[in-house]
């Protein structure tokens, strides 16, 4: 379009030119304007007329009426804009509009004689503007011309708005229809026009019934049930109601009454649209919104079980009932969708976790005691919808239980032994033994309360059995004290702290005084009874194995019944020995019994222990391998060899009955000291009383009432006493040789003096009853010591007793001489020879006199107890070796007889060393108590005559001086032919005392080896080697045979004793280390009384067998089963 631009003088004319033009254009765009609503309102109207009457008479669905709707506006907004819309912008010049030489063309079509000229002076006007001239006033005049001659053209009338009218004929006709259409049926055009209007509703015909829905909400959590509640209302009623559901399922409502109907949606995931249709009717649609659910997908539980339990923590997957011990850690991770909020209620206090990630939820607690728990989620449209409830069973840890059975040592009472179970859900952290001693004493020490004793136990157990033993001797109680005890065990609750559970307290009284005397009293008596009878029965089978040995002698076979006869005298023989021990047991039990509970004088203690020596030393190992030995011949049915068992066996018996017989008389002088020193200590004691009682009587400060009532509790207290000294006349009364027992009236005088005393307090004259009391004080003094002379046994009767075993020591060596002189008599006489008959007769005198010397000693051997057992062997052994060396010689068997008076010799010798020994220690102990009044408390030690082993000089250094001194009588003999020299106190008296030490070595050799074997070891087996070796040097020392192959034996047994003695010092340090090492605490397991060791130790191996992963319960039943395995 060009825009004139002329100077001042001709721009109104050009310009007014443009303005008309200006003008024609907006007409002509109103034109269009105007033709364009023509347009638009016949298509719209015929477009709605046909919408709306397809689709009143289609009733269409939703979707035909959203396309029905959107096309309707798509066609109104397309016609508007086209023929309306764009003329009007272009009216306003928005946009590309009509230029001014296409607005000259238009007008040209109207005024054909202006067209050239004015599309010429815009053209003109225009190159003006762009190419310039070079004459352009002359051009600017003619365009001023040309604009002159066209301004009363009007360019407006080029433009008939009139002309419009001819459209009408689109715009009329359809309007015409749709008033007809409203003034006739109005609802054809509303109603569709309502329909397609709100299109995205489904509108149903109308039935001559209505569709009730009587639900309040149609929303429903995700998952659940919907129950669709319909009413029917109207004047007719269907006969059945159906619901369609938006996927074209169809199903029948169930009809409750008449006009009401139901149905269940079930498992609702997701929106649902739904319809009622009866009788060819719908109804209008429901939709039924699906609310989001907050769901609990799943949860895990981890368990932290505390560490002393000893469980492995746990995880468990959507198990939320529990059971856990008491101070477990539980930790809850729950995984959730569409949840806002997760909550937990547990007990009164409710719990609302963080969320860590998109639905995950975590919770922790420390579990102390049951309870339940709530688990609730929510979200912005459900509270709470699904709650679970979940128990938490906590175990508490439970308290240890401990069962104990306990049983005293049927030996020594004070020895107690126990055995218990102890039984915990977890384990044990102690187990202890607590004892208190109960006692009126002031001793700190005794009164220091409880003392406790740790038990060892096996860890990671939860049932276990255990042994303890505890001895009374551990302890210094004393007659009618006691001692509490029980046993405590401790768990190990790691939550809580150790619970422990204690045994009920049991109390071990020891017996008084009166009771310790009483039962004294009757074990002596059993004691002597049982010797009494063992001595009886030694007897008489003294008397049948005399008996069978004659019976074989007229035998050259075995019968039967001799085969019995022996077996016979073999459970004879084993049933004297069980006496003997039984004896032997009974003493030992009396004098530790005595021992426990009072104080022994160390004299009478020594003499105690002395005699249970010779209990021990009644039955020999050599009695055992004789029996042995018998049992054997019997089964071979040799009738020679029994007979010289038999004979071996009589000889032994003899010993055995002489010993016995000897123990007897022994053990009741040792009553009879012991029941004197008994009375002796509370003549003490009462005479201290007494003289207590005369100082506070001569003060005469004390109340005379109560002055006089301790008097005569002193004099009840004598009567006591007076009593117990008839009991010692009695025990004297016992004995063989009588002690002498004269008190010199003594007795009646403390009687009289204590009755005056108290006549003398009721009489309230002080001064005599303190005089008189002072005078029964001192004479129960002098009682108290001639009652210590008769428990010390009395010097005098000690020296009389040394000179009578001085004397026999004399007479047997003398006896010793004379054998040897006979023997030597024989060598080279004839058997026809007179005098063989005179040395026989000389033989049958020494044997008279060895009966003498035998029945001296054993009368002496009844006072003395320093004289060993083997004294009586000794001496047997002389008499049966001379009466057979008589019959022997009687039958001219010289060399047998000469074997046999050899024997002789040998114990003649040994029983001169034996004696000397006794007199030795006699001498010393005698020599000890010189000072004293025969009560001494520290004697010589006795057996100090000869070194014996362990004491003094060791074993290998009197073998070396042995050793030594043979070499000297080797080289003091005759050489070539080994024989002693003449002298008859000489050589023989060497070879004799040689011999004998040699023997008294080898004795005490067989000895140890026999203590050291006790338990089994064999530790003893190389001295006993060494013994043998021993006896075959006193062989050659008796025959005078000592020869270079003696020496060398010698020399050999000593290098032995020496590797022995080594041997024996490490084992001595190696018990001394474990002695040491278990006086701490040494857990005994006392298998002799209880019998249940042997299921304890396939307890601990079937333990060891059991899975560690098994869960508490089992293995507590597991354990159950082993602690009663085997149970009686």
């Amino acid at each position: 379009m060009l825009k004139a631009v002329a100077p001042s003088n001709m721009a109104d004319n050009y310009q007014i030119l443009i303005d008309k033009l200006d003008s024609f254009i907006r007409k002509y765009y109103k034109n269009q304007v105007l033709r364009g609503v023509i347009y638009a309102v016949g298509i719209i109207v015929a477009s709605f007329l046909l919408v709306a009457l397809l689709e009143y008479f289609g009733r269409f669905g939703v979707v035909p009426r959203t396309i029905m709707f959107w096309s309707l506006v798509l066609s109104m907004v397309y016609v508007l804009g086209r023929f309306v819309f764009l003329p009007l912008f272009k009216l306003y010049r928005l946009g590309d509009t009509l230029s001014y030489e296409e607005a000259s063309r238009i007008i040209g079509v109207h005024f054909s004689e202006v067209e050239d000229r004015l599309l010429n002076t815009l053209q003109l006007k225009q190159n003006t503007l762009t190419q310039g001239s070079p004459d352009i006033s002359l051009v600017e005049a003619s365009i001023d011309q040309k604009a002159r001659a066209l301004s009363p053209v009007p360019f407006n009338n080029a433009i008939d708005l009139g002309s419009n009218k001819r459209y009408l004929k689109y715009a009329l006709p359809p309007l015409a229809i749709l008033l007809v259409i409203l003034v006739a049926a109005p609802s054809v055009v509303k109603d569709s026009t309502q329909r397609i209007i709100r299109h995205d509703q489904e509108f149903v015909e109308e039935a001559p019934f209505r569709f009730v829905l009587q639900n309040h909400s149609l929303e429903v959590p995700s998952g659940e049930n919907l129950d669709i509640q319909l009413h029917i209302e109207g004047e007719a009623f269907p006969t059945d109601v159906r619901i369609i559901l938006d996927n074209g399922s169809r199903f029948q409502m169930e009809k409750t009454d008449p006009v009401n109907y139901s149905y269940q949606l079930r498992n609702i995931q997701e929106n649902t649209v739904l319809q009622f249709e009866a009788g060819g009717f719908n109804s209008v649609p429901y939709t039924v919104k699906v609310l989001p659910k907050p769901i609990l997908l799943g949860f895990q539980v981890t368990l932290d079980y505390p560490r002393y339990t000893g469980l492995k923590d746990e995880i468990l997957r959507n198990s939320g009932d529990l059971n856990v011990p008491q101070g477990t850690r539980v930790k809850w991770s729950f995984d959730t969708r569409d949840t806002d909020e997760l909550a937990i209620r547990m007990g009164q206090e409710r719990h609302r976790p963080e969320s860590s990630s998109a639905g995950f939820y975590e919770f922790s607690q420390t579990l102390m005691q049951s309870t339940a728990y709530t688990v609730s989620t929510s979200n912005d449209y459900l509270t709470n919808p699904d709650s679970i409830t979940y128990s938490v069973q906590v175990t508490p840890d439970l308290y240890p239980e401990i069962d104990i059975q306990e049983q005293a040592d049927s030996l020594n009472d004070r020895n107690i032994y126990f055995s218990g179970e102890v039984r915990d859900d977890y384990g044990f952290s102690k187990l202890a033994f607590n004892y208190r001693h109960i006692t009126d004493r002031e001793d700190s020490l005794v009164n220091a309360g409880l003392q406790r004793l740790i038990i060892p136990l096996s860890p990671g157990l939860t049932a276990e059995r255990f042994y303890h033993s505890f001895s009374m001797d551990l302890i210094d109680i004393r007659a009618g004290e006691s001692v509490e005890y029980y046993f405590e065990v401790w768990d190990n609750d790691g939550v809580n702290g150790a619970k422990s559970t204690r045994t009920r307290a049991s109390v071990y009284e020891a017996p008084t005084e009166e009771e310790l005397a009483a039962l004294h009293e009757q074990n002596s008596q059993e004691i002597k009874d049982n010797l009494e009878k063992s001595i009886k029965d030694a007897k008489e089978l003294q008397k049948a194995v005399d008996d069978v040995r004659r019976d074989l002698l007229e035998k050259k076979e075995l019968d039967w019944q001799d085969k019995k006869r022996i077996e016979k005298l073999l459970e004879q023989q084993k049933k004297l020995e069980q006496q003997v021990q039984q004896a032997q047991q009974q003493n030992e039990q009396s004098m530790q019994q005595q021992q426990r509970f009072e104080q022994v004088n160390e004299k009478i203690l020594q003499k105690q222990q002395k005699l249970q020596e010779l209990f021990e030393q009644v039955m020999s190992p050599e009695m055992q391998e004789m029996m042995a030995e018998l049992q054997r011949l019997m089964e071979e049915m040799d009738p020679d060899k029994l007979e010289e068992q038999l004979e071996k066996m009589e000889l032994t018996n003899e010993d055995i009955e002489a010993e016995l017989d000897r123990n007897l008389e022994l053990f009741k002088q040792m009553e009879f000291e012991l029941k004197a020193e008994e009375i002796k200590q509370k003549l003490d004691e009462l005479a201290e009383k007494q003289e207590d009682l005369a100082d506070k009587t001569a003060k005469e400060e004390a109340d005379p009432e109560q002055l006089k009532e301790e008097q005569d509790a002193l004099n009840e207290e004598y009567e006591k006493l007076k009593e117990e000294m008839e009991k010692l006349s009695e025990l004297n009364d016992e004995l063989e040789e009588k002690n002498e027992m004269d008190m010199m009236g003594l007795e009646e005088e403390v009687s009289e003096d204590m009755e005056n005393s108290s006549e003398s307090l009721e009489q309230g004259d002080n001064q005599d009853a303190s005089d008189s009391q002072q005078d029964a004080s001192e004479k129960m003094q002098q009682m108290s010591q001639m009652m210590a002379s008769m428990a010390g046994g009395g010097q005098e009767q000690q020296q009389e007793d040394m000179d009578a075993l001085r004397a026999l020591l004399e007479n047997i060596i003398e006896l010793s001489f004379d054998q040897e002189e006979v023997m030597n008599s024989y060598k080279g006489l004839e058997t026809d020879d007179p005098k063989y008959k005179t040395h026989n007769q000389t033989q049958r005198k020494l044997k008279d006199d060895a009966v003498v010397i035998k029945d001296s000693l054993q009368a002496l051997a009844k006072r003395v107890v320093q004289i060993q057992p083997i004294v009586t062997k000794e001496i047997n052994s002389v008499n049966q070796n001379m009466d057979r060396s008589i019959e022997l010689l009687a039958d001219r068997r010289t060399p047998e007889a000469n074997s046999r008076q050899q024997y002789v010799m040998t114990s003649l010798n040994n029983l001169a060393l034996l004696l000397d020994e006794a007199l030795q220690q006699m001498q010393q102990q005698m020599a000890s108590s010189m000072p004293g009044t025969g009560n001494c408390q520290k004697p010589g030690g006795s057996g100090q005559g000869k070194p014996k082993p362990g004491k003094g000089n060791s074993m290998s250094q009197m073998q070396k001086a042995m050793q030594q001194r043979l070499e000297q009588l080797q080289k003091g003999m005759t050489p070539g032919k080994g024989k002693a020299g003449p002298g008859r106190f000489g050589m023989s008296e060497q070879l004799a005392r040689t011999a004998a030490e040699q023997a008294a070595i080898r004795r005490e050799l067989e000895k140890m080896s026999q203590e050291l074997n006790q338990d089994g070891s064999g530790a003893g087996n190389e001295l006993k080697e060494i013994a043998k070796q021993m006896e075959e040097t006193e062989k050659d020392i008796v025959n005078m045979q000592i020869t270079r192959q003696t020496l060398e034996r010698q020399q050999e047994i000593l290098t032995r004793l020496l590797k022995s003695e080594k041997a024996e010092r490490e084992r001595e340090q190696d018990n001394k280390r474990i002695s040491n090492e278990a006086q701490n605490y040494e857990l005994s397991s006392p298998e002799n009384f209880f019998e249940y060791q042997r299921a304890k130790q396939k307890e601990v191996e079937l333990l060891r067998t059991v899975p560690p992963s098994l869960k508490p319960y089992y293995k507590n039943k597991v354990n159950e089963y082993f602690l009663n395995f085997d149970q009686p």
